[in-house]
């Protein structure tokens, strides 16, 4: 879990935040990755995750 954390913050899908206990993400980033993920079709999630290899890279 804290790899895909990562992972989605180093591609831009979650924004950080800085709070009393430390680092975090944002809720607001949180909430709109989880619906991304809840209506995602299969294609959308391909082109995604080919985009963020290659951003990567």
């Amino acid at each position: 879990m804290v790899l895909t954390i990562g992972w989605l913050m180093a591609c831009g899908h979650l924004d950080p935040a800085n709070g009393p206990q430390g680092r975090g993400i944002t809720r607001s980033s949180l909430d709109r990755e989880l619906a991304w993920r809840e209506h995602a079709t299969w294609r959308s999630r391909v082109a995604r995750w080919t985009k963020n290899i290659v951003r990567w890279i």
